[in-house]
């Protein structure tokens, strides 16, 4: 119940039952006093459901991060990728803010390498306070919303941090740049826009446009796009 507003009993059952979560605990003292709830994500190998699911035509159960990550951004090579997600992570009161969650993750990045994962990701409500927690331990933001959550009041944020070397995160931060850019007056107004650096972004941008025009991406998937076209 610490680690999420959303939290209930039916979660320990879902736990327990499916093959794809892991639990990890931390102790202090002998004392429990942390853990860290992971779900496996990606190993989508079929070239034509990974199309569908970055054109936004079809989503499979679970794979939460990575597949709004390949629709985001059109890119099907995500949806391959060996991920762990973190669903929960929590920590109790008393011990917050003495570097506990910070080992926990190193302890989890340690045992993903080991396990041979390439990445691991977070979907969360995004907190001034979450967003350094998250960046202190070198994960980055990939994907941050603009919609407000009627519950929590935040936008949410997908961060993510690379385990093995098979991920490159190049393209994802040009497109995030240009993302976030479009979604600040103060960058639409500026003329000193981030360019897009390599042929291979430039061909995506198209692609991504292309799909716009044919009505499979919507026009709050494409915004970016149109303003790196109007940029250009």
């Amino acid at each position: 119940m610490e680690a999420h507003y959303q939290t209930a009993p039916d979660d320990l059952q879902r736990l327990l039952d499916a093959p794809d979560m892991q639990c990890g605990i931390y102790m202090f003292n002998e004392i429990l006093i942390g853990c860290v709830w992971i779900v496996q994500e990606g190993n989508i190998n079929d070239q034509d459901l990974q199309q569908h699911i970055a054109q936004g035509s079809r989503r499979v159960n679970g794979h939460l991060s990575v597949q709004q990550l390949a629709y985001t951004y059109g890119n099907t090579a995500l949806l391959k990728h060996n991920i762990w997600r973190i669903n929960r992570i929590a920590v109790l009161p008393e011990y917050q803010d003495r570097g506990f969650g910070t080992t926990i993750l190193s302890a989890l990045s340690e045992q993903a390498k080991l396990a041979q994962i390439d990445m691991i990701t977070s979907a969360f409500g995004a907190s001034k306070r979450l967003l350094h927690f998250w960046q202190h331990n070198d994960y980055e933001i990939v994907k941050l919303g603009q919609k407000i959550n009627s519950v929590t009041g935040l936008v949410n944020a997908i961060v993510l941090k690379p385990v093995s070397d098979k991920f490159d995160l190049q393209q994802i931060h040009e497109w995030h740049s240009i993302a976030q850019q479009w979604h600040s007056l103060i960058a639409i107004q500026s003329k000193d826009h981030i360019p897009i650096k390599s042929q291979t972004a430039t061909d995506h941008a198209k692609q991504m446009l292309t799909e716009f025009l044919a009505g499979i991406r919507s026009f709050d998937y494409a915004e970016m796009y149109i303003y790196w076209h109007i940029q250009t």
